[in-house]
């Protein structure tokens, strides 16, 4: 039906020769009755049923020579794209302009933003029109965009994204636009950081222009906080306080109080990280306060104050060897390589004198320990623990025992792998898929018949598209057309991925292959059956 979809759209700098409406420059774009049923079509899909992909094509409808159409167009338009966030935002970035037509019939060069803004009556439709329209694939018409942007306050973000635009001009409008902050509200300021941060990455902005745009922020922002608390930026977004974080720890614009108060409260490791090394390194924190990070409720905080501490003492320092004890595989990591470089502790025999300790927190690590840093024949000390009445005792048993015999603990984990426990039974996928071990498709799709819960269900079909894949292909062909969507899926990967062309299939197999590929009820496409009977005939025996 909508023909313009499927065309390419031509480059930024092509013009089309259709002479402009004499009445409104550009917007002559003819309402005929097909074309009526058309938008009638493209509007339902976006309002009523949400497909993004026919946004564009309303967006064409912003030419019609109707105020009607051109009204419903930009409500729509606006109804739509205010509400995504940004990695809505940042997809429309990218399949906007891809699956926009420059219709024909319309010289986006010569559209009269003037007089589109007349004929809008919706002031705010009107803007998120602008706002989309600094996607459209015109060089011309986005440029023109961004410079009526410039006289509000509200579309900061989506001008910065343009600072990374494939035509220069473009850029250069963005630039002017983005030049000076005076105008911003704070919270527009901060809106707009993930998509600064997003900018950053792209390759064809200035980057001169953007160091001085990043020092321009932090500093409009920093005016405009004041004192900068937990309180004031709690209720920003996590990709706000990110990218927040990552500006103001690199210009150091933060306070040390500002910075402890955060960290007290900001629970977002990613934002911690963002933090935290910075943070230990510029401003120099004493020993004791170092301590005071290490019972931070963060382990990453606490590596963080570890390995700052270790900078500082140049050695361990007594009492390290309880951090070996930590329930974080990363800070016992650290405490390890500190010990072992500059003692003679035996780790696993701590971790073994340590083993029957009556806390459970303790126990635990000390079988993860185990697991960390002894031998193949420590696997048998463990097994004792896989019968352990508290189900987090035996996952660490399990992860234990795999780290330290791998594949070999195969039995151990098909045991626990058709157990009732849900807890195990996911620990045991996790340790089968780490180890790369198979049980035999039919036995693991047998498990996924028997399986009630949706999601044990879904493992058990990841775990059968993990076996060769002659084997696998029959079942996986049973769910060709699941009822389940993400079943479906599997097993549609299953039937197309990984195939092994060297492999030998015996007749009764094949034959079996061919029965289900041609049986009715599981409704295989044509073109899979031919290409699964080509194949057989390369591969039976």
């Amino acid at each position: 039906m909508f023909d313009f979809l499927k065309r390419k759209p031509k480059e930024d700098t092509a013009q089309n020769t259709m002479p402009a409406s004499s009445v409104h420059p550009g917007l002559n774009y003819p309402t005929s009755e097909e074309r009526l049923k058309h938008f009638r079509k493209a509007v339902e899909e976006v309002a009523q049923l949400g497909h993004e992909n026919y946004l564009p094509v309303v967006y064409q409808y912003l030419a019609s020579e109707s105020d009607e159409v051109v009204n419903e167009a930009a409500r729509v338009i606006s109804e739509y794209v205010e509400n995504y966030s940004f990695s809505g935002i940042m997809r429309l970035n990218e399949s906007f302009r891809a699956h926009t037509s420059i219709d024909y019939t319309v010289n986006w060069r010569e559209v009269s933003l003037e007089e589109l803004e007349k004929r809008i009556k919706d002031k705010g439709s009107y803007l998120w029109v602008l706002r989309l329209g600094t996607f459209h694939p015109n060089g011309y018409f986005r440029e023109k965009c961004i410079r009526e942007l410039q006289k509000e306050n509200s579309s900061l973000g989506f001008l910065i994204l343009r600072l990374n635009d494939w035509v220069e001009p473009v850029r250069r409008a963005a630039e002017d636009t983005c030049a000076d902050l005076s105008r911003f509200p704070l919270d527009e300021l901060m809106w707009a950081l993930p998509y600064f941060e997003k900018t950053r990455q792209g390759e064809r902005r200035n980057p001169f222009f953007l160091e001085k745009l990043e020092k321009n922020l932090v500093s409009a922002i920093r005016e405009r906080f004041g004192e900068i608390t937990w309180g004031k930026i709690r209720g920003y977004e996590f990709l706000v306080r990110k990218t927040f974080y990552r500006m103001f720890m690199k210009e150091k614009r933060l306070s040390k109080a500002e910075v402890e108060d955060i960290l007290s409260k900001e629970r977002s490791a990613q934002c911690q990280m963002q933090i935290m090394p910075l943070f230990v390194e510029q401003y120099a924190l004493t020993v004791e306060e170092l301590d005071g990070y290490l019972k931070h409720k963060s382990r990453l905080v606490q590596r963080g104050a570890l390995e700052q501490k270790y900078k500082i003492l140049g050695g361990p320092w007594e009492g390290m060897e309880d951090l070996l004890l930590s329930p974080s595989s990363s800070i016992r990591e650290s405490a390890r390589y500190i010990l072992k470089k500059h003692t003679d502790i035996d780790i696993r025999k701590y971790y073994l004198d340590h083993l029957e300790s009556t806390r459970v927190s303790v126990k635990k690590v000390c079988i993860l320990g185990i697991g960390e840093n002894g031998k193949k024949e420590d696997a048998v000390l463990l097994e004792k623990y896989l019968d352990d009445a508290n189900p987090q005792i035996v996952k660490c048993a399990m992860h234990a025992i795999g780290s330290l015999i791998g594949y070999d603990a195969k039995e151990i984990y098909w045991r626990f792998l058709t157990g009732s426990n849900l807890t195990l039974v996911v620990q045991a996928y996790r340790e089968i898929c780490a180890h790369g071990i198979c049980f035999g498709a039919k036995n693991i799709y047998e498990l996924f018949c028997k399986a009630e819960d949706p999601a044990v269900k879904k493992k058990m079909a990841v775990l059968l598209n993990r076996e060769p894949y002659w084997e696998r292909l029959p079942y996986a062909l049973m769910h060709y057309r699941d009822s389940d969507d993400e079943i479906e899926e599997m097993a549609r990967r299953g039937v197309t991925r990984k195939k092994n062309m060297y492999a030998k299939v015996s007749e009764e197999d094949a034959a079996r292959i061919l029965s289900i590929l041609h049986d009715e009820k599981y409704r295989i496409p044509e073109s899979v059956q031919k290409t699964i009977e080509f194949d057989l005939k390369v591969v039976t025996k």
